[in-house]
C-alpha cells in the first residue's frame, strides 16, 4: 500500500508543469485553486510558471460568457472614481455594447489582469449563483402555488438561472455606482440621473423588474438577520425606534444592502442568532445618506415614454400603446430569454395593463409580485391563462413572507427594549428572549442583579 503511494506520488512530480497548469486550468474556481496549490508544491510551481494561462482556464470554464461582461463590469466599478461621471458612463456604455451581441464577450488582455481581479471575478459569480438558486429554491415553489401554474420542471433552468444571476450581478453594479455617500456629489447638473437612465434604460421594463424582484429578496434576508439581532441582542437596546420603522424607512437594513455580494451570501446563509450577531456586528451601525439607499435608485428605473422615442406621453397606459411602440420597450442587451415572446413580458405586460410605463416596474403595489419574482420564471403554458383574475388575486392576498418587527406591537417593542437597557446598563450581556424572564443566555449578571431587575420590572 506506501508503495502505491509512493508510486502516486512520484508519478504526479514526474508530470511536466504545463501538464500540471492544464489540470489546474480545469478547476471549479480561483477558490479550489488556492486549495489546491497549499496541498502540494507541484501545484504552486506549476501555477506560478502558467499564471495566466490556469487562471483565465478556470475563469472560462466557472463563468459563462453572457454573464461575464456583468462581472468585469463590476470588477472595474470598484475602480471607479465615485465623482467621475465620465468613467461612470463610459463603464456602462461598454457593458451595454458587451451585453447587445455587438462585440463578443472575453477577458481583458492577461496584461490588465491580476491575481486579485481573477479571484474577484470567480468569487462574486460563485456568491451570485449562490443568491440565485438560494432564491429559486425558496421562491418557485411558493409562486408557483401562489400562480396556480405548471413549470417544465421542479428545477430552475439555465436560462431562470442566468436572468437571478443577472439581477444580482446587476443589483451590486448598480450600490457599487449610485449607493456610495461619495456618489452624493455626483449629481451636480443632474448627472447621477443621466447615469441612472443609462443603467436602467439599457434593459426592458420587465428585465428591470427582475433586479428588483432580487432586491425585494435581499432586503428580506438582511431583514430578517436584522430583526433577530434588534429584537434580542441586549448591546442593540438603542435601536428599538429605528427597528419599529417599516424596512423602507430602516438606514441601517439599507446600509447592510450596500456591503457586496460576499455579505449578502452570508446574510442569506446565517440562520442562528449567534451566526448572525457575528456577521452584522462586524459591520457596525452604520447609514448611509438617504440619497443612496438602493432602494431609493428604483425611483429612476422605470423608461421614460418619451425617452425611447414612443412618441407618447410618459402617462399613456400600456394598452394605448401599439405593437410597434411596445417593441421599442425590448432592449438588444435583455437576451433571447427574455425577449417579447418570453414568459416574464408576458407576465409583465398583464400585470401593468392599466397603469403606465412609468411605475410598472418597482411600484409598491406590485410588491406581493415582486416578492415571489413573477417576472424570472418560465412555466409550461401561460396561454390560456387567466392573467386579469390571477393577478387580482394574488394582490388581494396577504404578503406570503411576514416580517418578524411586524409580530410585535409597538408597546410590547418599547417595554422589551426598556428591559434589554436595563440588563445592559447592569453590566449585563447577550441574547434576551421575547417570552418570559429567561437570563440563561445573558452574561455578566449576579443572580441578586437579576433579582432587582425582575422586581423593578414587576413594578410597571
Amino acid at each position: 500500500m506506501e508503495s502505491t503511494r509512493q508510486t502516486s506520488r512520484r508519478s504526479l512530480t514526474d508530470l511536466p508543469l504545463h501538464i500540471v497548469a492544464g489540470i489546474l486550468a480545469k478547476l471549479d474556481s480561483i477558490q479550489h485553486l488556492f486549495s489546491a496549490i497549499l496541498s502540494h508544491r507541484i501545484f504552486r510551481d506549476a501555477f506560478k510558471d502558467n499564471f495566466h494561462s490556469v487562471a483565465r482556464g478556470i475563469i472560462t470554464t466557472q463563468i459563462p460568457p453572457e454573464t461575464l461582461p456583468f462581472l468585469i463590469a463590476l470588477r472595474e466599478s470598484t475602480r471607479v472614481n465615485a465623482r467621475d461621471y465620465t468613467a461612470a458612463r463610459d463603464l456602462l456604455m461598454r457593458l451595454a455594447t458587451a451585453t447587445s451581441g455587438m462585440t463578443s464577450a472575453t477577458l481583458p488582455p492577461s496584461a490588465h489582469l491580476s491575481l486579485s481581479d481573477y479571484y474577484f471575478l470567480s468569487r462574486n459569480y460563485a456568491e451570485a449563483e449562490f443568491l440565485a438558486r438560494s432564491m429559486a429554491e425558496e421562491v418557485i415553489p411558493i409562486a408557483t402555488q401562489r400562480l396556480s401554474l405548471n413549470r417544465h420542471s421542479s428545477e430552475i433552468s439555465q436560462q431562470e438561472n442566468f436572468r437571478l444571476t443577472r439581477a444580482f450581478l446587476r443589483f451590486q453594479l448598480m450600490v457599487n455606482l449610485f449607493c456610495l455617500d461619495e456618489n452624493i456629489e455626483r449629481s451636480i447638473d443632474g448627472e447621477t440621473s443621466n447615469l441612472l437612465y443609462l443603467f436602467f434604460c439599457s434593459f426592458s421594463p420587465w428585465v428591470n423588474g427582475q433586479l428588483v424582484s432580487v432586491y425585494v429578496y435581499l432586503e428580506r434576508k438582511v431583514s430578517d438577520a436584522f430583526d433577530d439581532i434588534v429584537a434580542h441582542e441586549v448591546s442593540w437596546y438603542d435601536m428599538r425606534y429605528t427597528w419599529h420603522h417599516q424596512t423602507t424607512g430602516c438606514p441601517h437594513i439599507q446600509a447592510y444592502l450596500t456591503q457586496g455580494l460576499p455579505f449578502l451570501s452570508s446574510a442569506v446563509r446565517a440562520k442562528t442568532y449567534e451566526e448572525r450577531i457575528h456577521l452584522l456586528g462586524r459591520y457596525g451601525n452604520e447609514v448611509r445618506v438617504a440619497d443612496c439607499n438602493p432602494r431609493r435608485q428604483f425611483l429612476g428605473c422605470s423608461p421614460y415614454a418619451e425617452l425611447l422615442g414612443l412618441g407618447l406621453p410618459g402617462g399613456t397606459l400600456l394598452e394605448d400603446y401599439s405593437p410597434a411602440q411596445l417593441e421599442l420597450l425590448a432592449r438588444p442587451s435583455d437576451g433571447a430569454q427574455d425577449s417579447m415572446a418570453s414568459d416574464p413580458y408576458h407576465f409583465w405586460y398583464r400585470a401593468n395593463l392599466g397603469h403606465s410605463i412609468l411605475c410598472s416596474v418597482a411600484c409598491t403595489r406590485d410588491w406581493k409580485l415582486l416578492e415571489g419574482g413573477y417576472v424570472l420564471w418560465d412555466y409550461a403554458d401561460v396561454s390560456e391563462v387567466d392573467f386579469e383574475g390571477l393577478l387580482k388575486e394574488l394582490r388581494d392576498k396577504p404578503h406570503y413572507f411576514q416580517s418578524y418587527r411586524r409580530t410585535w406591537p409597538r408597546g410590547e417593542v418599547l417595554v422589551f427594549q426598556e428591559r434589554k437597557k436595563d440588563i445592559h446598563l447592569s453590566g449585563g450581556s447577550g441574547y434576551w428572549p421575547r417570552n418570559g424572564l429567561d437570563f440563561s443566555r445573558i452574561r455578566g449578571l449576579s443572580e441578586e442583579t437579576k433579582s432587582e431587575l425582575v422586581k423593578k420590572w414587576k413594578g410597571y
